[in-house]
């Protein structure tokens, strides 16, 4: 239960309706489905759709530069898309990095005192370090006072 909001988005996603049309066409022998979800799958993958899409579900924000940003108490980076690989435990992937160097930007820009970092430990690797430890160290290792984190 507790990873169904991971799952579940899945269905809605282009890929799966494209196969559920195609599954769906070659069983019920209509080459509509079969056309739709070649379709659906075809447009998905263009840069121009994609784009749309991602823009839509994300908003349409720009990044602004960290000295308009208001001033804070504390900066909260929530942790994620840190990916550790296997080897080296030092070593690190980021899937998106902009969380942990936004907050780091914002901090050196003076807009917070404390810049504040979520453990996400994840349990199905009880034994790894949690991620907002490891994140300190690359904040310390960018300048900012371990005093301040």
């Amino acid at each position: 239960m507790i990873y169904l909001h991971k799952v579940l988005p899945l269905f809605f996603l282009p890929t799966f309706v494209a196969l559920l049309l195609l599954t769906s066409g070659l069983l019920l022998r209509r080459r509509f489905l079969c056309w739709a979800g070649i379709t659906i799958l075809w447009l998905s993958s263009t840069p121009l759709l994609s784009d749309l899409l991602m823009r839509t579900t994300e908003g349409w924000q720009v990044r602004r530069a960290a000295s308009s940003a208001r001033n804070a108490h504390a900066i909260v980076v929530l942790s994620t898309g840190r990916i550790q690989p296997p080897g080296d435990p030092e070593v690190s992937e980021w899937t998106d990095a902009d969380r942990f160097y936004g907050g780091v930007e914002l901090f050196k820009a003076g807009k917070a005192p404390l810049l504040l970092f979520t453990g996400g430990w994840a349990p199905w690797r009880p034994e790894a370090r949690p991620e907002g430890e490891i994140l300190i160290q690359y904040a310390a290792d960018l300048g900012v006072p371990r005093n301040r984190m």
